[in-house]
Order: C-alpha cells, then sequence, then structure tokens
C-alpha cells in the first residue's frame, strides 16, 4: 500500500458504480478506500480520497448527512497539509450535500458566505464559482431575493461575470 493506494481504491469504486453500474461493489470499495485514510503517512493524500469516496460513490448509495463527515474531514485535512485545493474541493462538495441534504437553509447560507472569500482569494474559481451558485440558491429559496428561480441577488447574478451564458466561460485549460 502506498499513500495514493485509498485514493486509487476510490476512483476504482467510482468506476465500478458508474460505468460498469456495480453500485454495491463500489460502495464496499469507497467504504474500504476511507478506511484506509487512516494510515496514510503523507496527509497531502487524505482529502482526494474522502472527496471521491463520498462525493462520486457514497452519496449515491448512503445518506447524503453521512457523506458531510467526510467533506468535513478532507477540508480539515487539506488545511492541516497544505493540500489547498483538496480543502476547497472538500467546501464546494460540502455545500451541494448541504443543500441536497434539507440541512437548514441558514446554516447553508452562512456556510458558504464564510467559505467564499477564501477560495477566492486563492483564486480558486472552479469551486467559488460552485459555492457562489448553492449560496444564491439558499438566498432564493429564504425568499430573499426578488425572484425566487434566477440565479440573481446578493451572491450573484447569472447574467454577469463568468455566469453569462452559462455557469462557467471556458479560459484555456482552466474553467473560470
Amino acid at each position: 500500500m502506498t499513500d495514493a493506494s485509498a485514493s486509487a481504491i476510490a476512483s476504482f469504486a467510482n468506476a465500478l458504480m458508474h460505468v460498469y453500474g456495480d453500485f454495491e461493489t463500489g460502495a464496499r470499495l469507497a467504504e474500504l478506500a476511507i478506511c484506509l485514510v487512516g494510515r496514510i503517512q503523507r496527509k497531502f493524500h487524505e482529502p482526494r480520497a474522502l472527496n471521491t469516496a463520498s462525493a462520486f460513490v457514497l452519496s449515491w448509495v448512503r445518506p447524503l448527512r453521512m457523506c458531510l463527515k467526510y467533506h468535513s474531514q478532507a477540508i480539515e485535512s487539506g488545511r492541516r497539509s497544505g493540500n489547498i485545493e483538496g480543502a476547497a474541493v472538500g467546501k464546494m462538495f460540502s455545500s451541494w450535500n448541504m443543500m441536497y441534504s434539507a440541512l437548514p437553509l441558514g446554516q447553508l447560507e452562512s456556510f458558504c458566505r464564510a467559505g467564499l472569500p477564501p477560495l477566492r482569494k486563492m483564486e480558486l474559481h472552479f469551486d467559488a464559482n460552485l459555492i457562489t451558485m448553492v449560496w444564491q440558491t439558499s438566498l432564493n429559496l429564504m425568499g430573499r431575493s426578488e425572484n425566487t428561480v434566477r440565479l440573481v441577488g446578493e451572491a450573484m447574478n447569472e447574467h454577469e461575470g463568468p455566469y453569462a451564458g452559462g455557469p462557467f466561460k471556458m479560459v484555456g485549460d482552466i474553467w473560470r
């Protein structure tokens, strides 16, 4: 086993589930990957295994709220190990997971509001843009925007910036 084994197993579980339709084996392998996270020596590799196993595999076969703890672990592990991108991805998956888990909208709104400034400062545009959409959705659902079906309000305007014409613009090889 290497430090990347947990990530490799989680990725294999994802392929088994979504390419070959083997949800049972995929779920068991994702759980194995999460168990192996504790054996990783270089903690930089933890967030990828946790995020992949949770977002792409377990979220399809387990209650969504169960997956939040793995994204929280990925965020903390990424911060501690210097894997900022792994932490950012954990934060992005957490926001979507919180929305689909029907957690209190105020909690979701606060999570998104607090999480965006650091992502924007680090120019992690893809993750920041996705969290921004979740944030505006939460504001819409709480009645804090003029139009509840348009992503226009305090957090974003779907007609401006990177959202105009779709959620993202492609700039070179980077989604912004």
